[in-house]
């Protein structure tokens, strides 16, 4: 069986492979959500509500659990007490070590209650999830889309991640960390971490969009 860390690292090349631009270029808005997004379907698949693979929800719908908050969070809600077997807490403590700004990181409570509004005329476009960012720094490439593209590479390339949940979600978490570390001195702070946990957030409470969805947007 491979290691985790060879796997965050198969995971980490195919993230950027699908978020380059022209002549090896990358905007790391995009980069950082499609990272972002392929762990926020990794916390749905773990918390288990309902089947990721086979569910009957339109794609794109917004789908709230408890469970998943609680993984997210640990229930809590101030970054130091956040456990670090939760995924907030997990990657808070690690990009401190790697120089993170503890101010830089945003207020959870407006994380969670910016999510909590759609349904309420508050709605992102489609396949989108609200970040509280400004426009210019907006991921242009549906994060719903890349967390399918990722999915489907997975499949083909290392099922392990889809078959064992658990190991899903320590690699997409060890794959994202490397990105934002990667890219620390190319974006703010407050920025990439905004997209990072508002697009985990979201696409944690998001129904997939999966092949079936794909096959009839095709007309097959």
């Amino acid at each position: 069986m491979r290691e985790p860390a060879e796997l965050a690292a198969m995971l980490v090349r195919q993230t950027m492979a699908l978020s380059e631009g022209p002549v090896g270029r990358y905007r790391v808005e995009d980069l950082l959500s499609a990272g972002a997004a392929f762990t926020g379907e990794c916390v749905l698949r773990w918390a288990g509500d309902f089947d990721a693979d086979r569910h009957t929800f339109a794609p794109g719908q917004a789908v709230f659990s408890d469970s998943v908050n609680g993984r997210l969070l640990g229930e809590k809600l101030d970054w130091e007490q956040m456990p670090s077997i939760s995924v907030f807490g997990e990657i808070y403590r690690a990009l401190r070590a790697h120089g993170f700004s503890a101010a830089a990181f945003p207020n959870v409570t407006a994380l969670m209650r910016l999510h909590a509004s759609v349904g309420q005329g508050n709605e992102p476009s489609w396949g989108y999830v609200q970040l509280g960012v400004s426009p210019d720094h907006m991921p242009r490439q549906h994060p719903i889309r890349r967390a399918f593209e990722l999915r489907t590479w997975a499949e083909e390339n290392a099922p392990e991640l889809l078959s064992d949940a658990t190991l899903g979600l320590t690699v997409a978490q060890f794959a994202l960390i490397k990105l934002l570390i990667d890219t620390h001195d190319a974006i703010e702070e407050p920025v990439a971490l905004a997209i990072v946990f508002g697009t985990i957030n979201g696409m944690a409470k998001m129904a997939p969009f999966l092949a079936r969805h794909m096959a009839a947007s095709q007309g097959r």
